[in-house]
């Protein structure tokens, strides 16, 4: 027999848990409880098509209704978690039902820093509201040179908008990107029209009749139609906390993603789990985490070893470009394959001679050989990396000298 699981949650990590589940062949009771109303969907095209078009689409559902139904995986929507009780091994919802669980999933995500009045951007919900306010506005401004950040920045120059970035750090993605690829970001969005300040600290806002907010970030100060807030986001733990579950900038799992406490197991943005490099707990906040930690918890819960840990990898789209980290970009040196004004590029991270991460831009085929490379952890030459015809043959010129 295999336990019922309940999943508090119906996100990226929740719907990748179900799926993990039922391909293992786990044939008992699965239960998704979402706070929102409608059926699991994608969060990325949010800051992006979403915010593009004039008429917003429809969310991309992470699958048919037809997969749920067909998957005996049931849909609570709608409804919150009022409360875990862990010792009844059963929870709590608002609406007043319970729910009893063999196996509990914590999958609950976390919530955009507000910063008043600025809007902010986590679902389908938000991503109407700023569509709504940029249809009637000529200026926005944002706080936070993130990805998120600088993907509404772009979207909202696609629609024409004037645009200025307020970053409170030296640079743009200061702890993701090394400084030559962080000015290469800062300067494309430059080309596009983006007004980009770094060190703007924003001391205050003030509101004016004809509905511009000012923004106060000494030196700096912007007037816009529109304000938004990318500052980051808050992991959902109260929940964990009141169930008596460990939190410490998350909830606490191990390399299985089970908590502190029997049988209750957390997954994706909330969960802080060991990095399967240096063993340090951290937090991710990707859709490939989420991926990887919703398989994890299902081997976990059918009593089968994790799958193996895969290329850390996260994507964004700017100006129509698409740009793919994968591995460490915080090596000793980048090798340019291309020139950073060129369509379509790819940037080869080595460290102590081994290639350790990467950056593709529009740069599809190469990315495939790319992965495997860092796998592989290859030594190899800048020289060769740069003169190669293509990825493909320096993989291929690699695995030929093994």
């Amino acid at each position: 027999m295999h336990p019922d699981v309940v999943v508090v949650g119906a996100g990226q990590s929740a719907m990748a848990l179900a799926r993990a589940l039922r391909d293992l062949g786990h044939a008992g009771r699965i239960v998704l409880v979402g706070d929102e109303p409608i059926a699991p969907y994608e969060r990325p095209p949010l800051s992006k098509q979403f915010l593009v078009e004039v008429s917003p689409p429809e969310p991309v559902f992470f699958t048919p209704a037809e997969w749920w139904i067909g998957n005996g995986v049931e849909l609570r929507l709608g409804d919150r978690v009022a409360r875990v009780e862990a010792r009844a091994k059963r929870i709590l919802l608002e609406s007043g039902a319970t729910l009893s669980y063999e196996r509990l999933v914590i999958a609950t995500g976390g919530s955009a820093r507000p910063a008043p009045p600025a809007v902010t951007l986590r679902n389908v919900a938000d991503a109407k509201i700023l569509s709504a306010q940029l249809a009637v506005s000529k200026t926005l401004c944002v706080m936070g040179g993130g990805f998120l950040g600088l993907e509404v920045a772009a979207s909202a120059r696609t629609r024409g908008l004037g645009v200025t970035v307020l970053e409170v750090a030296p640079r743009l993605l200061e702890r993701v990107l090394p400084a030559e690829l962080s000015e290469w970001l800062c300067e494309l969005h430059t080309r596009h029209g983006t007004v980009i300040h770094c060190n703007a600290a924003v001391t205050g806002f003030t509101g004016s009749e004809a509905g511009v907010v000012i923004v106060n970030a000494p030196p700096f100060t912007i007037r816009a139609d529109c304000l938004v807030a990318a500052i980051g986001m808050q992991p959902n733990v109260s929940l964990a906390q009141e169930a008596g579950l460990r939190v410490q900038d998350g909830i606490v799992v191990d390399a299985d993603c089970k908590t502190s406490v029997k049988d209750i197991f957390a997954i994706g943005d909330a969960a802080c789990r060991p990095n399967p490099e240096d063993g340090w707990p951290r937090r991710v906040e990707s859709w490939q985490n989420a991926e990887v930690q919703g398989a994890i918890a299902a081997h976990a819960i059918m009593g089968q070893p994790a799958p193996p840990s895969p290329v850390a990898w996260f994507w964004t789209e700017q100006y129509g470009l698409s740009i793919q980290v994968f591995g460490e970009l915080g090596g000793d040196e980048l090798v340019w394959r291309g020139g950073p004004v060129d369509p379509a590029f790819t940037v080869v991270a080595l460290r102590q001679g081994r290639i350790v991460g990467g950056l593709g831009v529009n740069a599809g085929k190469d990315l495939p050989p790319l992965r495997q490379l860092i796998s592989m952890g290859a030594a190899v030459e800048a020289r060769i990396i740069r003169e190669s015809r293509s990825m493909r043959d320096l993989l291929n010129n690699v695995r030929g000298r093994s």
